[in-house]
């Protein structure tokens, strides 16, 4: 028999306990609008037929997220497209047993809410955390098909036949950096003196990198937004000026860097890990390190930010990253 460990005789006071923590970023609603309109017509021109026509199609979606964890904190943002979709069919018919075909026709795969929601998951999978992108754009698709037709008798057809597709914006599954974590750095004063110890130099934070970030900084945990807040109270102070973590982290003297897009960082996949984590040649972080301010002996003064530079990938020979397809 087998046990499960979800049976209720395992959970009590001086058992197993199960704590769920809502995140309500991770949540997420939406709302969608469809409205098209479509005309075509038939034109024959002897052996040529031509059959050709337009839809025309308006999408409003509207994708609702919550800026913070503690509380509903609703925001909206729209995604309108007016759109034209052309098709032309065309057949020529050389005689009763041969014809020739050539269609294009354009069409479109729209992002579904998961796609665009920032919200969090993990996939047990993938074996990562998955989140979508808010600035994903719909996929156009331009469809070319050529067929040779071929009756030898009735009821038999032989067909040779051919197709192109031209892919606008292909909706992909990427890995970066930095994801499923929206928030550079947060410095936190709800508990503690965390922003006491910052300013008085006591907390240092320097020589690091964040790229792709939603976010560069925030005053609190479960505050997604980088305005200067106040954890203590838990009252934003003012929502034109940048979180304290976001001035903390770009202090002159710090040598922190920030790159809008992680794909800056240019690096590359070298053990198949599932997600790029080795600098190529022209990566910024084989230039970025600074030991300035440090004096312990045991550093190993190098120049790249990181643990691997662009030549020496310590995990060969002994880590597997694919060990479900591996032969023992």
């Amino acid at each position: 028999m087998t046990e499960l460990l979800s049976n209720p005789d395992y959970f009590g006071a001086d058992k197993l306990h199960l704590l769920e923590v809502e995140a309500m970023r991770n949540s997420y609603s939406g709302r969608n609008a469809l409205g098209a309109g479509y005309v075509a017509t038939t034109l024959p021109f002897g052996k040529l037929s031509l059959y050709a026509g337009v839809r025309f199609e308006y999408n409003q979606m509207e994708l609702i997220t919550n800026t913070r964890d503690d509380v509903e904190s609703h925001q909206s943002k729209f995604y309108r497209y007016h759109d034209f979709f052309p098709s032309v069919n065309s057949t020529y018919a050389f005689n009763e047993q041969h014809q020739l075909r050539l269609s294009y026709g354009k069409s479109v795969n729209r992002q579904e809410f998961r796609e665009v929601s920032p919200s969090v998951y993990y996939d047990f999978d993938l074996a990562s955390h998955v989140q979508g992108n808010v600035d994903l754009k719909p996929c156009y698709v331009h469809n070319l098909d050529l067929r040779y037709e071929f009756y030898p008798s009735r009821g038999e057809q032989i067909t040779l036949a051919g197709f192109y597709k031209r892919f606008e914006n292909p909706i992909e599954w990427t890995y970066t950096v930095a994801g499923g974590w929206p928030i550079g750095l947060i410095i936190d004063g709800e508990k503690g003196d965390t922003p006491a110890q910052a300013k008085a130099g006591t907390l240092r934070y320097h020589n690091n990198v964040l790229a792709g970030m939603d976010i560069v900084g925030s005053d609190a945990n479960k505050v997604y937004e980088d305005v200067l807040y106040d954890a203590t109270n838990k009252v934003e102070i003012d929502k034109n000026q940048k979180s304290y973590s976001n001035s903390f982290f770009f202090q002159e003297a710090l040598k922190n860097s920030y790159f809008e897009d992680a794909a800056a960082l240019a690096l590359t996949d070298a053990a198949n890990a599932g997600s790029p984590f080795m600098p190529t040649a022209n990566s910024p972080l084989l230039n970025l390190a600074s030991f300035e301010g440090e004096s312990s002996a045991w550093f190993d003064k190098v120049d790249f930010v990181g643990a691997f530079n662009a030549s020496d990938n310590w995990l060969s020979g002994w880590t597997n990253f694919d060990p479900q397809h591996t032969t023992y």
